[in-house]
């Protein structure tokens, strides 16, 4: 049995991907827990596998075998319960931001409260998004700017602010300070901690051994294996 404060589990995960002439493995059996108020680093070399194991976690891939289970549950497997618990239970920060360009950055971080249970009114919505943005040394100079027009960084903390703005479960984070500096590497290191001291858990997958050293432990992938 899982424990309750385990938020996620992969239990002897692989995933494939169909490719000529023979598939790729990205994963092959990985086991991996993170529970509550605990903040995990993954690491490893490109390709490893680092993207794969978050983006099975977050439930945007389905693996090829084993389990993903949150809270304690293997993950459903029809789409509407699987879009319900990726926008309620967990806040993943893309590696590629994945922000919309053509509108601006406060609404884009307001994208997940639209789908919020119960729906929040548009103004709690815009408060709540001004403060996420805050949080991330954002002002409001870029509230309304489309996100194309901003720079890789700043666009990296509207995706932060996005992903914590519903104050997740689970915290999903791939390279989420690969475009910043020292300052801003802490600022973010620091809301992360404070999500989980308030309960939360988070992977993180990254190469930098700061953001590995302000976590509780790390985990190493090496050509799809936890090593």
């Amino acid at each position: 049995m899982i424990e309750v404060s385990c938020l996620l589990r992969l239990e002897g995960v692989t995933k494939s991907f169909r490719a000529n002439p023979n598939p790729v493995e990205a994963l092959r059996g990985v086991t991996l827990e993170i529970k509550a108020a605990e903040m995990v680093a993954l690491m490893g070399p490109s390709g490893s596998g680092k993207s794969t194991a978050l983006s099975l976690a977050g439930l945007m891939l389905r693996p090829t075998g084993g389990t993903v289970f949150l809270s304690g549950e293997a993950a459903p497997d029809d789409e509407r319960g699987r879009a319900r618990l990726r926008n309620s239970f967990v806040g993943t920060v893309h590696q590629s931001y994945a922000v919309i360009g053509d509108i601006s950055g406060i609404a884009n971080v307001e994208i997940p409260l639209e789908y919020a249970s119960p729906r929040l009114p548009r103004g709690r919505r815009r408060e709540l998004a001004r403060e996420a943005l805050g949080k991330v040394g954002l002002g409001e100079d870029i509230y309304s700017r489309r996100a194309s027009s901003m720079s890789g960084g700043q666009q990296q903390r509207v995706a932060i602010a996005r992903a914590l703005v519903v104050d997740p479960r689970l915290i999903l984070a791939d390279e989420p300070t690969a475009a910043l500096d020292g300052k801003l590497i802490g600022i973010i290191m620091g809301l992360l901690r404070d999500a989980c001291k308030a309960g939360a858990g988070a992977l993180i997958a990254t190469h930098d051994e700061r953001v590995a050293s302000c976590c509780d432990r790390s985990l190493t992938l090496v050509d799809g294996a936890i090593v």
